[in-house]
């Protein structure tokens, strides 16, 4: 007969069942805030009106970028640092050699770049097949009455993702969260009945096994790095997108 649980095995269960009700709900809310990555790093997405807000880093530069979906594409507004500048993107309807050819205006109409739009998780493509060159930007950001100049590459790649909507992506992997939470049952159920689990392990090569010791106080040590470790757990899954 199981012996009865002290207030450490009750602590750590109450603790385990807690961490999932918690993180559930965290999972749950980032799962409301959608965003797109841009140039490797993670905008969280605020819908105003016909447009929608990302406020980020672009290359260490904070600003907002603005995007305003259009039928064949959309227009992005960017705002880094002292910087500003307004890109139109535009699909083709047909499907070109190497993807859906996509035309890129700036501010003024201009032509700035054309070439294909191959899918997500690829580069844009010049005629060649070649990936297309993206111009440069020059940022001027002011840090405490400092003017420091920027420049970087342009992220049309993440930009024409974007407008043809594949840059939708969420805080937090439910995959792993259900991953840690089905290791939370089983974790649990070696702490609510540690001897009955005790006893499975060792039945096969014990006659009427007896814990000693050391493994039983190795087992309270286990109740309490169970709650810790899976919140770590929880945690790192929420540095991980979806």
């Amino acid at each position: 007969m199981e012996e009865k649980r002290t207030k450490l095995q009750v602590g750590s269960l109450l603790a385990t069942g807690a961490l999932f009700v918690i993180f559930l709900g965290v999972y749950l809310f980032q799962f409301t805030r959608p965003g797109a990555f841009i140039a490797g790093e993670f905008f969280p997405a605020q819908p105003a009106g016909d447009t929608v807000l990302y406020q980020g880093e672009l290359h260490g530069v904070p600003g907002v970028l603005i995007f305003e979906p259009q039928e064949d594409g959309g227009v992005f507004l960017l705002q880094f640092g002292g910087f500003s500048e307004k890109y139109g993107f535009a699909f083709g309807e047909e499907e070109g050699p190497y993807g859906r050819p996509l035309a890129i205006t700036g501010g003024d109409g201009a032509l700035v770049l054309e070439c294909f739009y191959a899918g997500p998780g690829l580069p844009l493509l010049d005629g060649t097949g070649a990936p297309a060159t993206d111009d440069g930007l020059t940022i001027t950001a002011e840090t405490a009455g400092e003017s420091q100049t920027t420049l970087f590459s342009t992220p049309f790649t993440s930009l024409a993702q974007l407008a043809a909507g594949d840059n939708l992506h969420y805080r937090g992997s439910w995959q792993w969260f259900f991953f840690i939470s089905v290791l939370a049952g089983l974790l649990s159920l070696t702490v609510a009945f540690p001897m009955a689990w005790f006893k499975l392990n060792h039945f096969l090569s014990v006659r009427d096994p007896e814990p000693s010791d050391f493994y039983l106080a190795m087992m309270k040590v286990e109740w309490v790095l169970v709650p810790v470790l899976l919140l770590i757990g929880y945690l790192w899954g929420l540095t991980l997108y979806t």
